[in-house]
Order: C-alpha cells, then structure tokens, then sequence
C-alpha cells in the first residue's frame, strides 16, 4: 500500500468509528 491509500484507509477508518 501507498502512503495515499494509507492515509486515505485510516481517513475512512477513523471516520467510520
């Protein structure tokens, strides 16, 4: 994984809960 998709995973994640 990229960092991008790395952030964007955790951006989501983080929304998510």
């Amino acid at each position: 994984m990229s960092e991008i998709a790395d952030l964007t995973f955790n951006t989501v994640a983080f929304t998510e809960v």
